[in-house]
């Protein structure tokens, strides 16, 4: 494609992600859809339909499709997350741990640096029930990089390890009262709920919920039954 019709694209699918963060599904995937018309082999997009298909149109097999199509022509990690996810839509526990232990070693190579830390530390603390692998994946991130984000997710990782006192040290000095994402929202609820703050916890939780289509199907089922 002609360079300004890859960068066009390119801004689409930005303004795809956007409207995803803020929950506007139907924007969201028109603008997926400009950005496939354009550049066919759009990825990302063609990911994107296929996250609105699962998480909103419960339309799995179109899901299905849609990731299959990405798998088949993408080296990363990304699309075997999207089947995690997908399994846990269908509540197909087999299915959700045999594609988390697919990603995670995939995730878990040195190619990949430290890119997926935050994907890893959702597996390890849920499905696959790897709380030592979350803290330390957790750890040497913060280690490269200290944010709230990456606090957030270390200080959830001790907790889910056994370690609360750790885990509150970490989020007073850290992550208290700083700017954070759904996911770190999510988990800084969990959080809250485990030491018996319950007060805190569900304002977490409420803030979680504005971007909650960031989320897993089952974080976004949490949510919505509260």
């Amino acid at each position: 494609a002609p360079r300004g019709s890859y960068l066009q694209g390119v801004a689409l699918a930005n303004a795809a992600d956007f409207y995803i963060h803020i929950g506007e599904l139907e924007k969201a995937a028109g603008f997926f859809r400009q950005s496939i018309s354009i550049n066919k082999n759009d990825f990302h997009s063609i990911s994107g339909l296929g996250t609105i298909a699962m998480k909103n149109d419960r339309n799995y097999g179109l899901a299905s499709t849609l990731f299959n199509l990405v798998k088949s022509n993408y080296k990363l990690p990304d699309p075997l997350f999207k089947f995690y996810q997908l399994a846990q839509s269908r509540q197909d526990k087999r299915q959700e741990i045999w594609y988390a232990e697919q990603f995670a070693a995939a995730a878990s190579l040195p190619v990949y640096g430290k890119m997926y830390t935050k994907y890893l530390v959702e597996i390890y603390t849920g499905i696959l029930n790897k709380p030592e692998l979350a803290e330390k994946v957790a750890r040497e991130e913060l280690e490269n990089r200290l944010t709230p984000q990456t606090a957030a997710w270390y200080s959830w990782a001790l907790f889910s390890n056994k370690k609360p006192g750790q885990a509150e040290k970490i989020y007073k000095k850290y992550v208290s009262g700083k700017p954070l994402e759904g996911f770190e929202l999510y988990y800084m609820g969990d959080l809250m709920a485990g030491l018996k703050k319950a007060y805190t916890a569900e304002e977490f939780y409420k803030a979680a919920d504005k971007n909650k289509f960031d989320l897993s199907p089952a974080m976004i089922s949490k949510l919505d039954s509260r």
